[in-house]
C-alpha cells in the first residue's frame, strides 16, 4: 500500500493497520499510527517525519485494545 493511499484514506491522528507492506510512493501530510507486516525505509522515514509512529502489532493492540477507531487498509 502506497503512502498516497494512506494519506487519502486517513485523517490526522488516525490509527491504521495495513494488511501488507507500506511503500514510500507519495507523501503523508498528517500524523498517523501504523502497523503492517512490512514497511520500506522511505515510507518509515516519511511517516516519522510527518509526526506519525510505526507500531508493532502487539503495541497497536495494547494502545487500542477494543480496535475502536482503528482503520484497516489492504
Amino acid at each position: 500500500v502506497n503512502l498516497k493511499k494512506i494519506d487519502q484514506e486517513t485523517e490526522d491522528g488516525n490509527a491504521v493497520v495495513i494488511t501488507g507492506k507500506i511503500l514510500g510512493t507519495g507523501n503523508i501530510s498528517h500524523k498517523v499510527s501504523v502497523s503492517s507486516f512490512s514497511i520500506s525505509n522511505s515510507a518509515a522515514k516519511k511517516i516519522k517525519d510527518s509526526g506519525g509512529e510505526i507500531l508493532k502489532f502487539s503495541e497497536m493492540i495494547d494502545k487500542f485494545p477494543t480496535g475502536k477507531g482503528v482503520k484497516l487498509i489492504g
